[in-house]
Parts: structure tokens; C-alpha cells; sequence
């Protein structure tokens, strides 16, 4: 089952603090309803994402209802949002006037609740994850495999993770790294992502439940 939590994460990049911050915030809406919102700041840049879903804790699947991203950056702003059919077969994609509806999947995830069926398939025992994952106006597949258990130290103490790679094309430029910790309810501890040579990492800081 989900606890509602908040975590709060901080940003390096190549191990050097950059001062950034995100946080994490589930909550519980009821009917099995959840809101997941997460917040990230880093120096000129804002971003806010909230995902509203129903949750299967047996198959570890969500229900989507809604998606908003909103992002801020050096006085430019761009927003999005994904509204999800009743009979979970579509999504309307709207970005300003810009509006496109198209067909889905199921199930379905979007960015924020993919985190959350890694993490539930990791749980149960998975070794291999595949997710289809609305993203603006598509659906991409992605997958995910379990690497092994690993130890890491953590501003707030070492934890024993399970490390899981998310898999990319072979000429892929791009390589995400996540691990969760089984002590906090697989919540996702650590995210390491490589791009063109420069490797940005985030490291859980504090939680805490919310129930």
C-alpha cells in the first residue's frame, strides 16, 4: 500500500553541491485517491510537477486522473498538462492553445507515478519493469532492471538500496541509475543520471511520513 511521505532531496553535479533542492510530497485525497507533487529549485530554475491518481496496490498500477508540469526558468515559463479519460483509453495534452488528444495504453503511468510502479514491481520482487509512460503529446515504453543490492551513504546515513538501471538505446548518450531503499518502503533514496559526460546526482536528505 502507499504511505502518504515527504522527502526532501539535494542536487550535485560531478559531486559538487549546486544548492538545488527538491521535495516529494504524497498525499493521501481518499477513495484510494493520492496527489503526488514535487517540487525542484536549482539556482535560475523552478519546477513544479502534480500528478493526481486512484492506486492498485495488488498489481502495482495507478488509475491516472491528471498531470500538470509547470517549469520556470530565467523569466521564461512553460507549462503543459495531461487530462486522462474516464475510460482510461485517451489523454488530452494541452499546452496554451495548443491542444491534441490521442490514444493510450493500458496501464498507463505518467513521469511522476512511474517512479512509484518502479518502485511497487521492485517490492514485489521484479526484476524486469516495463512501463508505458505519457510524456507531453506521446507514449514511450520504458524499462527498467534490477542491478543488484548495494549500500550507500546518504546525508541522512547509510542505507542498504536495491540499485535498478533504466535501460537506453545501445548509441544512447544518456544512462539513469536509481536506488530504493527497502528500510524506508523502497522509497527512491538516490537518482544518478549521465548525460554528454556530465553526471547529475540526487540524494534523499530527510523524510518523513505523512500518516
Amino acid at each position: 500500500m502507499l504511505v502518504p511521505y515527504t522527502a526532501e532531496y539535494i542536487a550535485h553535479l560531478k559531486n559538487i553541491p549546486l544548492g538545488g533542492r527538491a521535495t516529494h510530497t504524497l498525499t493521501a485525497l481518499g477513495d484510494q485517491t493520492f496527489e503526488l507533487r514535487s517540487e525542484a529549485k536549482m539556482l535560475f530554475n523552478q519546477q513544479t510537477e502534480v500528478s493526481q491518481f486512484r492506486w492498485h496496490t495488488q498489481d502495482c498500477a495507478n488509475t491516472p486522473i491528471s498531470y500538470r508540469y509547470d517549469r520556470q526558468y530565467l523569466g521564461k515559463r512553460k507549462n503543459y498538462r495531461l487530462d486522462f479519460s474516464q475510460d482510461h483509453r485517451s489523454v488530452t495534452y494541452t499546452e496554451g492553445k495548443n491542444k491534441k488528444n490521442y490514444a493510450t495504453p493500458a496501464p498507463i503511468e505518467d513521469a511522476l507515478t512511474e517512479q512509484l510502479a518502479v518502485s511497487c514491481q521492485i517490492k514485489a520482487g521484479q526484476s524486469l519493469i516495463s512501463l508505458n509512460v505519457a510524456k507531453k503529446d506521446k507514449v514511450s515504453q520504458h524499462v527498467f532492471q534490477r542491478m543488484g543490492e548495494e549500500s550507500i551513504k546518504l546525508p541522512m546515513g547509510t542505507y542498504k538500496t536495491v540499485r535498478v538501471k533504466k535501460q537506453e538505446a545501445v548509441d544512447s548518450a544518456h544512462q539513469t541509475v536509481l536506488w530504493f531503499a527497502p528500510e524506508l518502503n523502497y522509497l527512491l533514496v538516490q537518482l544518478q543520471h549521465t548525460e554528454n559526460g556530465m553526471t547529475y546526482t540526487l540524494q534523499l536528505k530527510q523524510w518523513h511520513s505523512n500518516s
